[in-house]
């Protein structure tokens, strides 16, 4: 048997414009995420690239 539903009320605008603004915020957020995770391995991707230069250990008295 169907759940009566005639007794539930219709959200109200501002109730569906608050669930609107919620949602994009969430969206925005998702490819704020997917934006920055991307820049991150384009960053990870010239410094792997990038040759360091060498640089040589100092000595210390126990170094044989």
């Amino acid at each position: 048997m169907a759940p009566d539903l005639t007794a539930l009320e219709r959200p109200t605008d501002a109730e569906l414009d608050a669930r609107v603004a919620r949602a994009v915020a969430h969206h925005n957020r998702q490819h704020a995420r997917v934006d920055l995770a991307a820049e991150l391995v384009e960053l990870a991707a010239q410094l792997l690239a990038t040759p360091t230069p060498h640089v040589e250990k100092e000595k210390t008295s126990g170094d044989a």
